[in-house]
């Protein structure tokens, strides 16, 4: 068995550590914490984009729930609110249909909206169509109790009984629910 001499072992040590301390300057610990910062980023940006893309429906549908208000037609006041929705499936002409039930705080009003938007043609060429109808109580209690029956509300692709029988459309793909029911005539919805 080999001996090495105690100064060899020494200077082999304090080699490597003289080497360990080296790699650890000022510069070197610097680039260490920058690239770590920029993982940890990266991680929290990703993180964001899924919980964007995963909940993308919900905050859509409940900033127009929780945000709109619109002026009352009973009395003028700016406590109209969109209570309960349904998004039903695209037609041959409105990419987006929404069924909703409109409520006054103050008075008590009670109508049903309907939320239609096309984004067909060019870029700029987007279109709303956003109306009040008023509607019997009795008319307006069965639609939203429709509404509360469908387990997927704000999914427009829900294939249940709820959204299969209020997104029915004729025989040119157009949709025409609303021709269904009755209702009195229409009030403009204006945003408070």
């Amino acid at each position: 068995m080999r001996r090495y001499s105690r100064s060899r072992t020494n200077h082999v040590q304090e080699g490597q550590v003289a080497t360990k301390i080296s790699e650890f300057s000022p510069l070197s610990f610097f680039l260490i914490r920058a690239r770590a910062l920029t993982y940890t980023i990266y991680v929290i940006l990703v993180t964001c984009y899924i919980i964007v893309v995963l909940f993308r429906d919900w905050f859509r549908h409940n900033w127009r729930i929780n945000i709109m208000e619109f002026a009352c037609p009973r009395c003028r006041g700016g406590s109209m609110r969109i209570t309960s929705s349904i998004e039903l499936p695209p037609d041959s002409r409105s990419d987006e249909i929404t069924v909703q039930i409109l409520k006054c705080s103050k008075c008590g009003f009670a109508g049903l909206g309907i939320y239609e938007e096309t984004r067909r043609g060019r870029l700029d060429s987007e279109s709303i169509h956003h109306r009040g109808y008023y509607v019997d109580d009795s008319t307006l209690a069965s639609i939203e109790r429709m509404i509360s029956k469908c387990l997927k509300p704000k999914k427009s692709g829900c294939r249940c009984r709820i959204h299969r029988s209020l997104g029915c459309v004729n025989e040119f793909g157009r949709w025409n629910w609303l021709e269904k029911i009755p209702y009195k005539e229409t009030f403009k919805l204006q945003i408070i």
